[in-house]
């Protein structure tokens, strides 16, 4: 801007001010006026020691303004007076020199206004309200009066000079909200940019506020409070950045960008902050992430830069009225009580509905366990019934091998006994051995056909424990041993009976073949007999033939003949007497041939009889075992499809399958494969030991 001002009326000294010519104002009432803060300018271009430009100015109806002068010299005019070199007289009554009241006036020997630079403003030469600027002045003032040795206006207060180095006494030291009242050292700001405010307080290119020798801002940094340290005592080349606020609060050396607020607040850690009396920091700790309930998580945020503390280990603090935060996967936000407690509350339903389901299968289990009692019972009731029919069967069979032996003995002495009588005898075994033939065939028919039911009661037997093994695993063991001894009983008897009917059969076979050999040689030695006796006879009827031709013939030998014929007939008797006893002979042997007969059907009787013992025995145990299989049939039945007391299945999918040592499984397609673990529901799956899956569809695995 150029050097011309104006002359405004400032309402707030009651005076006339100079200021630019650019500045709009108002009048008095109807006078010019300045605006706020144009004053000012008036002390920004005091300081210059060019030539001056004045401008008298008013608007009271008065004369014309004064002469405006430019340069080194005088300028006068009404209202308006500027006498020697660099002088400035504004506005002051028509009293020249500057004198009278509302006097503004700055410079070197001017009247009126001792001293070099002076600058005053009051009535009669200084007197009365008075602001002085300059060399200590004689002026005594009613208020506001400042003495002091130095001032710094305009360009000098760049120059490093210290600006307001007074002794703190006076009313301005006692304004209202404002007091000083200290007669210690003066504070020393002894770097470039620095700011000391406060007994022995030293500002290091920072600024330190307090009182006490160890207030010090060191390289930026800011320092207020008695004894407040902002400090970087080891670095030279860059500022901290920190600030102290609080008797004896510190930044230290490593605490970069540290703020301490608070009585004996230290803050030891880059960009942190510490909060209140006795406050300390530590270094921050980077958490990424955590493992919970076996799933890992990972947290948000970048990694801390610092920490921000309101105590220290043994002094701590709630910090309280903290906002509700964003609950989200993203949110870095502080939580507050509240949203624990919300969370807490529904970890507390959580809980309430697990142990609820776990009372309830707990229940569940107790009537599984009651069911499964109650099967248990059944099958054992059913299986006590079934060993009970196995040991009649046992009973029955070893009675009939037992009968069948004696039988197949007593067949076999008789058959032998019977066929030894035969062998000398009777042209009519034929007959006889063809019914016993017949008659052993039958009987053994009957025994087979007897031995085929026991076969069928067996093969029975085997389907009921076979439906009974796919029903109760547990009931198959005792039901198996059971099965095997009667199966090794039957087999025993089997072998017996086979033993005894190959016995009999070879016995039989051999007693027929050889009675069938010697009923052959006695055939040939009876149709012998009869060759010879048809011989014999035909022979005596050839010799009476001849004896009659003889004695026909011969009537002298008539004598000699009937002596012949005499000897002849007593041979041809004996001849027939020995015929008659051979016949009888016969006859005795055919006689003890019926007899042997009769004893093998007795003996085969008496097998018929055993064999029916043994049908009969058999299938009253067969029977029972009937009995007692479709008993438990009809419990495992009853059990499988409507359930028992407290447990019921409604479902027609796949089984459970417990797989793990230890596990349990319940529930369409449930499948336990951990050892120790349950799956309770459609389609739960345990893998892990020890593990629970509970609900349709649960697994035990982890999630990432």
């Amino acid at each position: 801007m150029n050097k011309s001002y104006r002359s405004i009326w400032n309402e707030s000294l009651g005076a006339w001010v100079a200021a630019s010519e650019l500045t709009s104002a108002r009048g008095k009432r109807s006078s010019v006026a300045v605006a706020a803060g144009t004053a000012i300018l008036v002390f920004a271009g005091l300081g210059s020691s060019s030539a001056w430009a004045l401008a008298c100015s008013q608007n009271l109806g008065g004369p014309t303004p004064g002469t405006i002068s430019t340069g080194n010299g005088t300028g006068t005019g009404e209202f308006c007076q500027a006498t020697g070199n660099q002088g400035l007289i504004l506005i002051a009554n028509p009293d020249n020199n500057g004198t009278g009241e509302d006097m503004l006036l700055r410079g070197g020997g001017v009247n009126g206004g001792a001293g070099v630079r002076d600058f005053f403003r009051g009535n009669n030469d200084g007197a009365g309200t008075v602001i002085s600027i300059g060399n200590p002045g004689t002026v005594a003032a009613n208020s506001n009066l400042i003495y002091g040795t130095t001032r710094v206006i305009g360009s000098e207060l760049l120059a490093g000079t210290n600006v307001g180095a007074t002794t703190a006494s006076g009313d301005i030291f006692n304004s209202k909200y404002f007091r000083v009242n200290s007669t210690a050292a003066a504070a020393s700001a002894a770097a470039t940019d620095a700011v000391a405010i406060g007994n022995a307080t030293s500002g290091q290119e920072g600024v330190a506020i307090g009182i006490g020798a160890r207030s010090t801002a060191w390289l930026g940094g800011v320092a207020i409070g008695s004894g407040a340290v902002a400090d970087q005592t080891s670095t030279t080349t860059a500022a901290t950045g920190g600030i102290a606020i609080g008797n004896a609060a510190q930044t230290t050396n490593a605490s970069t960008n540290g703020i301490a607020l608070g009585n004996n607040a230290v803050v030891s850690n880059p960009r942190s902050i510490a909060l209140g009396n006795n406050t300390t920091t530590a270094a921050a700790n980077a958490t990424t992430g955590a493992t919970i309930g076996g799933v890992a998580y990972t947290f948000a945020g970048a990694a801390p830069v610092g920490v921000v503390s309101v105590g220290n280990a043994t002094e701590t603090r709630q910090v309280t009225n903290v906002a509700a935060g964003r609950v989200t996967s993203t949110s870095t936000d502080a939580i507050n009580g509240s949203q624990l407690f919300a969370t807490n509350t529904a970890i507390g339903s959580v809980s309430t509905s697990t142990s609820t389901g776990i009372i309830s299968l707990s229940t569940g289990i107790g009537s599984l366990s009651t069911g499964v009692s109650s099967l248990s019972t059944s099958t054992s009731t059913g299986i006590g019934s079934l060993s009970t029919g196995l040991s009649s069967t046992i009973s029955g069979v070893t009675s009939l091998s037992t009968s069948t032996s004696t039988g197949i003995s007593t067949l076999s002495t008789s058959t032998s006994t019977g066929l030894s009588t035969a062998v000398s005898r009777d042209a009519s075994l034929s007959t006889g051995i063809s019914s016993l033939s017949t008659s052993t065939s039958t009987g053994i028919g009957s025994l087979s056909t007897g031995l085929s039911s026991t076969t069928s009661g067996i093969t029975s037997l085997s389907t009921g424990v076979s439906s009974l093994s796919t029903s109760t695993s547990t009931g198959i063991g005792s039901l198996s041993t059971g099965v095997s001894t009667t199966n090794s009983s039957v087999t025993s008897l089997s072998t017996s009976t086979s033993t005894g009917i190959s016995t009999l059969s070879t016995s039989t076979s051999t007693g027929l073949s050889t009675a069938v050999s010697r009923d052959a040689s006695l055939s040939t030695g009876i149709s012998s007999l009869s060759t010879s006796t048809s011989t014999g006879i035909g022979s005596l009827s050839t010799g009476l033939s001849s004896t009659t031709s003889g004695i026909a013939s011969l009537s002298t030998g008539v004598s000699s003949l009937s002596t012949s014929t005499s000897t002849g007939i007593g041979s041809l008797s004996t001849g027939v007497s020995s015929l008659s006893t051979g016949v009888s002979s016969l006859s005795t042997g055919v006689s003890s041939l019926s007899t042997g007969v009769a004893s093998l059907s007795t003996g085969v009787s008496t097998t018929n009889s055993s064999v029916s013992s043994l049908s009969t025995s058999t299938s009253t145990g067969i029977g029972s075992l009937s009995t007692g299989v479709s008993s438990l049939s009809s419990s495992v039945s009853s059990i499988y499809n409507t359930g028992t007391k407290y447990f019921h299945a409604n479902s027609t999918g796949a089984d459970s399958i417990a797989s793990g040592a230890n596990s349990v499984a319940i529930g369409q397609a449930a499948a336990s494969g951990g050892t120790n673990s349950v799956a309770v529901g459609n389609g739960a799956t345990t893998t892990l030991a020890n593990s629970v899956a509970l609900g349709a569809g649960s697994k035990d695995t982890v999630g990432a």
